[in-house]
This record gives C-alpha cells, sequence and structure tokens, in this order.
C-alpha cells in the first residue's frame, strides 16, 4: 500500500539544514572552476568481470532487523560510544517511484535520535532517495538551469563483480559546455574480500570502498570509508568517514564535519 512520505525526525534529512549545503556549493561553483581551472569528463562504470557479490548480498525482505555497535570520533578527537538499530518497515510512493522504508534508531552517548530512509532494490541496484525538495525555489533562475543533482545514491550496482566501479552520486555544473565539472561526487569500488566475525561466528565478506570528492575554495578533497556486505546478511561492517556512511545508516547528508569518523560492526541481525 503506498503512503505519503513520513516526516523526518531529530535532524535526519533535515530539508532546511540540507537545502542550506547544497545552495553553498551552488555559489561557490563558478569560483571553484576558475581557481581549479579544471574540466572533470563525466565518469562510467567499469567492466564488471567475474561476479563476487549478487543480489543475496543486501536483503530487503519486510521485517528485516540489524543491530550495530557504533564508535564515532569528531573532528576534535572526541570519541563516543553508542548503537545503532535498524528496521525496514513499510512502503510509499515518492514522485511516482515506490520505496522502501528503514527506520534508524541512532544513539550515541545516551542520546537517541530517529529518522528515516527511503531505499529501492531493483535488478540492477540499490537506490537512496535524496530528499532535496525545495532546493530549486531557493536558488537564482540564472544559475539553477545550469546544474544537475542526482535525485538518489546509488548504493549498490548488481552484480558487483571483481573489477566493478560506479558513480553513485554527483552534482554537475555545466554552462554551456564551457564549464563542466563535478563539486560532489561519490564513487564506489569493490576493494576485496575479507573474513569477519559476526555474532560469533566468521563470515567470508565483501568490501567496497567509497571515496566522496569535495570540491572547496582552496583544493579538492577526497574522503574515504569501507563497507563490508556479507551474503544473506547485508552490510555486516562499516568504517570511515562520517558524512559518506551517514547517508545509508540514518544519520542523513551533512557537511558540518567532514573529518569525523565512524566505525559500525554488526552484533545482532534477523533477516526476514
Amino acid at each position: 500500500q503506498s503512503i505519503q512520505p513520513i516526516e523526518r525526525e531529530d535532524k535526519i534529512f533535515k530539508g532546511e539544514e540540507m537545502k542550506r549545503n547544497l545552495i553553498l556549493f551552488v555559489l561557490l561553483m563558478g569560483v571553484v572552476y576558475f581557481i581549479n581551472a579544471c574540466k572533470e569528463s563525466n565518469t562510467t562504470e567499469t567492466e564488471a568481470g567475474p561476479i563476487v557479490a549478487d543480489a543475496s548480498y543486501y536483503p530487503v525482505g519486510e521485517g528485516t532487523s540489524y543491530k550495530y555497535s557504533v564508535v564515532r570520533t569528531d573532528s576534535n578527537g572526541r570519541q563516543s560510544n553508542g548503537s545503532r538499530s535498524t528496521l525496514l518497515s513499510g512502503n510509499t510512493t515518492i514522485a511516482g517511484v515506490p520505496y522502501q522504508i528503514q527506520i534508524d534508531t541512532v544513539n550515541i552517548a545516551g542520546e537517541t535520535s530517529t529518522g528515516l530512509s527511503y531505499f529501492r532494490k531493483t535488478a540492477s541496484g540499490v537506490f537512496f532517495f535524496l530528499d532535496t525538495t525545495g532546493l530549486a525555489s531557493s536558488i537564482a533562475d540564472t544559475l539553477i538551469q545550469y546544474l544537475t543533482i542526482d535525485p538518489e545514491i546509488r548504493l549498490l550496482y548488481i552484480p558487483v563483480g571483481d573489477n566493478s566501479s560506479w558513480t553513485a552520486f554527483k552534482i554537475n555544473l555545466n554552462y554551456q559546455g564551457i564549464i563542466n565539472f563535478n563539486p560532489i561526487e561519490l564513487n564506489i569500488a569493490y576493494d576485496g574480500k575479507e573474513d569477519l566475525s559476526v555474532g560469533g561466528s566468521d563470515v567470508e565478506a565483501v568490501r567496497l570502498k567509497f571515496t566522496l570528492k569535495y570540491q572547496t575554495l582552496s583544493a579538492p578533497r577526497n574522503f574515504f570509508a569501507y563497507g563490508w556486505l556479507a551474503k544473506d546478511i547485508g552490510f555486516v561492517k562499516w568504517e570511515g568517514n562520517g558524512t559518506i556512511i551517514g547517508a545509508f545508516t540514518g544519520s542523513g547528508v551533512d557537511f558540518a564535519d567532514t573529518n569525523s569518523t565512524v566505525v559500525m560492526n554488526l552484533t545482532e541481525f534477523d533477516i526476514k
């Protein structure tokens, strides 16, 4: 049954905060181009090679749940411990596209926040909806016509091959073909296999490397994170940049503290 999108609680994907962050980047785009004097070409998916992970590595059954231990370190080096609980519950339709609802409850240092994410799984991948509501009305018409923002973040490109890499998300500025670059771009690539302990049992996990390219007024910056997927379970571990990991684990897209790091280890799960 289709329902209307549920309003996010706490600061998860805050419309106004997200809008301010994106608007800031839009205003900087023209300046960034002239400082960096570069032009980026469009990226494409690589030849996948032998399959290392298929659709079974991302279960989406109604009622599937996970619990992770969480260690977060902010840019000042302050460390906080806690947990994250995830439940797949319900469906909704956004702009005519059907999504499943992911409910994340995060408790860090005794403070609890709950938020919603919207994702869909198809034969070719897993996509997370990115809320950019109100962005177009907040940017001058003279600029918005040259700006393209992906409406979704492509978490997985199914199947994953041993040479897989893909562009998960980008914001592109194209001014009459003269200026054409991506001030923000997230790329994901297969990065090997690793044996991990999950709930007292050893599992073979496929490791993905996430690279966030982030253009600033000075020089381009790269941030990195890793996610480990196990067959018939899903993500069993996350480690790295908090901005990247937050996009898929209930903290939303937040560029306020790009130097934060997060480690999440799966402790319990119930796959439906």
